[in-house]
This record gives C-alpha cells, structure tokens and sequence, in this order.
C-alpha cells in the first residue's frame, strides 16, 4: 500500500473559439482544482476560478484564491509561468494552486497544438510541429 498517492486530473474542451480547462488536485490534503478558458488564437485567460474543498486551513489557504483574477488577460508564452508564480505562488500564495496552473497552461497549449493540426496535410505535420514545440524538448530542439 501507498504511504501517499496525489491525483491530478485534466480535461479540456474546445468552445468556439476557446479552449476549456479544468485541472483538480487530489491527495491525502488536498481536493482543489482551478478552471480557466482561454482565447484559442491568443491563447489569453478570458475566465479563471478556483476551488479548495480540502486544504491545510481552509481559512486561510482559501485566501489565495483571489489572485487568480491577477491573472485575467494573460497570454500563454514563454514568460507565463513564472508571471503567474509571481502573482499566485510565492509566501503570500499557494505552491499547490501554482502547480495547478502549470499544467493547466501546459495542457492549453497541448490543445491548441493539437487543434491547429486539424486538417493539415500528413506530410506537413512534422515541419509544423517543428515550429510550434522548437525548443520545447529533445526532440524539439531549435535547429541551426
């Protein structure tokens, strides 16, 4: 038997022209989620909340919940993260709602990656697929 087991769950919907995400956290502290809906061209938060049903002192844990707003309007790129560490996360936050919004900018972006391919001849897939992910990973790599 597990000493400790944590379950996070992500599901994504496209909506028009939006992309719906909702992440959930679950361990043996912790049953919280947050749900966002980006625009799926601009890939910027149009709507973000969050929920702590289970945390260490829902009083004060629950605080944090109010900077989500802070984080209306921001684009998905490469500085997003750590913008949103910065206004969500740090000693005045919450490392778990942090952690939450990582893969819930990963699982966005995964999305839009995956929905811009609709359509798009096999042979191209790779060349576009260079383009979007360079730099992202091993197999991404920027080339020279």
């Amino acid at each position: 038997m597990d000493d400790y087991q944590r379950n996070i769950t992500i599901t994504s919907h496209i909506i028009d022209k939006s992309i719906k995400v909702a992440t959930r956290m679950n361990d043996a502290v912790h049953d919280m989620g947050v749900e966002m809906l980006f625009d799926s061209e601009t890939m910027e938060i149009q709507e973000i909340r969050g929920e702590m049903l289970r945390v260490p002192d829902v009083d004060v844990c629950r605080q944090t919940l109010k900077g989500l707003e802070s984080l209306l309007g921001l684009k998905i790129g490469p500085d997003a993260f750590k913008q949103a560490k910065k206004l969500v996360g740090g000693s005045q936050g919450c490392s778990q709602l942090v952690e939450l919004l990582r893969e819930s900018f990963h699982c966005a972006f995964q999305v839009r990656t995956h929905h811009s391919l609709d359509g798009v001849p096999e042979g191209r897939v790779a060349e576009i697929l260079d383009e979007l992910l360079g730099g992202s990973c091993i197999r991404y790599k920027k080339r020279q």
